[in-house]
């Protein structure tokens, strides 16, 4: 098959481990093969992979995988797109240096482990992060794709449940150390001095995990000859059927497939969604919230609220799912939010024009509150009629002819983007061609999401001062504090952050960073759009990266899991409906499908390991953000 690549060469590492030497036979896998020889089928006809490795049952020994993932970075060139599929069993070790908030390491099951003298170690994260690493930095690879299917995976990692279909455990307990052995040393070595960590890069990296990290995934028995790894599967089946075009389909017809064939395990996504899939195009996606259906007194149930910066008074069109702008919606019904039923998560709202809503639907946001919106002025007004009718369409923006916060000078050369004061607020934009319109359009919006971002806050939230911040410098000093929310380094210093939980128990946390002009980046987790859980007393200790320019540290911390991808421009990273969380029933009762049955109170004969959730009152959603600004001295 001849296609057209954005990319030199397609290259994949595909592992895929059923049998294990020194495993019972209770604990062999049957699907990991299958898995790879599917994948392989497709990414040669379907996609035009030229260089495919695989390594399959007596072939990924420990050695061997990590020999190949060496011999994948001395191969990969600038440019290359490179993708990388584990399936089998997965485990977790402790933590020894303390950079797992968790307190445990995933890791990878080789063939030739577990076995009795511990000569082949359990392959940690910690060992596969640095090639990771390498492939981005050092060889520039155009695009890295990894996919775990295995149990604990978020962190990175395979169990019986709960399914449809007859399920097996791809989940291992945690070694047993053993005096004097390989596995203990290597363990040592591999948390003791680790290589620094690499913070995933997220326009050109996307991970799909086939579960949280303190999870168990599952292989399902699909007919009589037919098993595969439930992500594994979702994967194919979506790819395969050739409706998926962005990573971002790709993802919520994965989640969705996934809660309906394995209810009990929830995959997680990183990296930057809305580029087409193997290829280079940025799609852009507005943002929306999910229709959740109609209340009987006739409002609209959407599935966001005041923890997404929605408020009384924002106006919202109602789509088919998949949309990706307000142009494409047509004659979608208007809603606008009422007080009535605003809650953190959810909101109401009344039907201004049309009709609907139908739970599955998505609501795009049309136009927002003028609290919300930056008041902009072009300049001259007159010969700009095309660029002020662009700025008219984005919600977030207010065209004004005074008192605006930002003034558009437009010049034969360049266009200059001008404070209240008339100093410079943005880098000028060279008018090089017929797309430079859409430029000034996207980078006010994006000033304007960043201000709202930073605006962000619940004042009224009863985790009041249940974070506690230190700011220190590499040789653990603390920083010069001007005020409470304002530190001081200087310019290129590494700054520690450490975030300590004072709450009465876990708190799910994300760390984001933002500097002036840009959007808000996710910092903690890395590149993932998600939140991970802090347990109290136990402090997280992040470095920032050194920097010339002063930036902005918002910490989020909440009661239950947040998407905190819809908080971020690029919403990188979704979660897929838990079975007990209310918000995440109210995700998946959002694409139409039944919520899934909570899991079993006791485990099936022959699982590994079961994944339950405590239940939660209904007023336990809470949230609170911190923010503070580190200046960088000249």
């Amino acid at each position: 098959m001849t296609t057209t690549s954005p990319f030199p060469a397609k290259r994949a590492l595909l592992i895929g481990i059923g049998r294990y030497a020194h495993l019972p036979p209770e604990r062999q896998l049957h699907g990991p093969p299958a898995d790879v020889a599917a994948l392989a089928d497709l990414l040669t006809n379907a996609h035009a992979f030229d260089h495919i490795t695989t390594l399959v049952d007596e072939q990924a020994t420990r050695k061997a995988i990590l020999n190949a993932f060496a011999d994948l970075v001395d191969a990969t060139q600038p440019g290359d797109l490179v993708l990388i599929h584990y399936s089998g069993h997965g485990s977790r070790v402790p933590d020894i240096h303390g950079d797992e908030a968790d307190g445990w390491d995933s890791s990878l099951v080789p063939h030739d482990g577990r076995d009795p003298d511990g000569l082949a170690p359990d392959i940690l994260d910690d060992e596969l992060n640095p090639f990771f690493g390498r492939l981005v930095n050092e060889r520039q690879a155009g695009d890295l794709v990894l996919i775990f299917d295995s149990c604990h995976s978020a962190g990175m990692t395979r169990a019986d449940g709960d399914a449809p279909f007859p399920a097996w455990s791809r989940s291992l307990e945690p070694p047993t150390p053993v005096a004097g052995s390989r596995l203990v040393e290597s363990a040592a070595a591999a948390s003791a001095a680790p290589a620094p960590m690499w913070q995933p890069a997220g326009e050109q990296f996307i991970a799909f995990y086939a579960c949280q990290g303190a999870e168990s995934a599952f292989e399902l028995k699909l007919t009589a000859n037919t098993v595969h790894g439930a992500l594994s599967h979702a994967l194919l089946t979506a790819l395969a059927g050739g409706e998926v075009k962005t990573y971002r389909d790709l993802w919520e017809s994965v989640s969705l497939r996934v809660a309906q064939i394995s209810p009990q395990q929830r995959p997680q996504v990183e990296g930057h969604l809305d580029y087409t899939i193997f290829g280079r195009e940025a799609v852009r996606q507005m943002f929306y919230v999910p229709v959740l259906g109609m209340t009987p007194s006739g409002l609209v149930r959407l599935g966001g609220g005041l923890a997404l910066g929605l408020d009384v008074g924002d106006r919202l069109r109602l789509a088919p799912p998949g949309t990706r702008r307000l142009s494409q919606v047509g004659s979608g019904a208007l809603v606008e939010i009422v007080p009535l039923g605003l809650t953190l998560h959810q909101c109401q709202a009344a039907i201004v024009s049309g009709s609907g809503g139908q739970a599955g639907q998505w609501a795009l946001l049309e136009t927002t509150r003028p609290a919300m919106q930056l008041r902009v002025a072009v300049n001259p007004a007159a010969a700009n009629a095309p660029l002020i009718a662009k700025l008219q369409k984005q919600p977030l923006l207010a065209v004004v002819d005074r008192d605006a916060a930002v003034t558009v000078e437009v010049s034969a050369a360049e266009t200059r983007f001008l404070d209240d004061k008339g100093q410079p607020l943005l880098p000028g934009l060279p008018r090089k061609d017929f797309l430079w319109q859409t430029d000034v359009v996207e980078r006010l919006a994006g000033l304007a999401w960043q201000r709202n971002f930073l605006r962000l806050a619940n004042p009224d939230s009863r985790l009041a001062g249940s974070l506690r911040l230190e700011l220190t410098d590499a040789a653990g000093r603390g920083l010069t504090m001007s005020s409470p929310q304002q530190a001081a380094a200087e310019p290129g210093a590494v700054v520690r952050l450490s975030v300590t939980n004072t709450w009465a128990r876990d708190l799910h946390v994300a760390v984001l960073t933002c500097q002036e002009g840009a959007e808000p980046v996710q910092f903690w987790p890395p590149g993932s759009g998600a939140s991970l859980p802090l347990t109290p007393g136990r402090p997280l200790t992040l470095e920032l990266p050194p920097a010339q320019a002063s930036v902005v540290i918002k910490l989020f911390a909440a009661t239950q899991p947040i998407p905190f991808e819809l908080l971020t421009h690029s919403r990188t990273r979704r979660e897929a409906p838990a079975a007990l969380s209310a918000l995440g029933r109210m995700l998946l009762q959002a694409q139409g499908v039944p919520a899934p049955p909570p899991p079993p109170s006791t485990p099936p004969p022959g699982q590994t390991r079961t994944v339950t959730e405590p239940s939660r009152r209904r007023d336990d959603d809470d949230w609170i953000a911190v923010q503070v600004v580190v200046t960088r001295g000249t």
